[in-house]
């Protein structure tokens, strides 16, 4: 009964995350990011921001798992619809609603450096003169995306291992109700 379970969450957490699939997705982007090309660069800079806009919506999804469990009986309805929260949206109910771990503080911290820099680059593209300067800023947001998203991986690790912790206590049957 209690694999079952784990099985269960396991893979309502992995859909929900996809980690291969973004993982995937960064190598492609630590390949190509050193490309000469201006462009490419920024595709890389692109993809990377929305590779974490997933993995922020991912970690909401599996903390309302999370709590729906926790609270079990009790019901609370925590829908979101996080496809379609902007990314500084995304960074303010991760900040505000999702389960705090050591180090979070910091990596809120860095998602928000990270929103600044994308909105530097992307809004200021057509008035930069220097494209040395670009290829500056395009090192340093994917520098950050970088360690935004070892981050956000191991984040995303700890609450779904604090999800298949409380298996032991839920019945299947519930299980199911309560995720899908």
């Amino acid at each position: 009964m209690k694999e079952d379970i784990i099985n269960i969450i396991k893979k309502d957490v992995n859909k929900i995350s996809r980690i291969e699939n973004k993982n995937y997705l960064v190598k492609m982007i630590k390949e190509d990011r050193e490309g000469p090309k201006v462009s490419e660069r920024i595709g890389c800079m692109l993809l990377y921001n929305q590779v974490i806009e997933e993995l922020l919506k991912a970690i909401i999804k599996t903390n309302h798992a999370y709590i729906k469990v926790k609270l079990y009986p009790a019901y609370v309805d925590l829908y979101v619809d996080e496809d379609k929260l902007t990314f500084g949206s995304l960074i303010d109910y991760f900040q505000k609603n999702v389960i705090k771990f050591k180090g979070r503080r910091e990596l809120i911290d860095k998602l928000l450096n990270l929103k600044k820099y994308r909105n530097e680059i992307i809004h200021q593209l057509f008035l930069i003169d220097d494209l040395k300067e670009l290829t500056i800023n395009l090192y340093e947001y994917q520098t950050l995306a970088d360690e935004i998203y070892s981050s956000l991986i191991e984040y995303y690790d700890k609450l779904a291992r604090k999800l298949y912790d409380l298996c032991d206590s839920i019945d299947k049957g519930i299980l199911d109700e309560l995720l899908y």
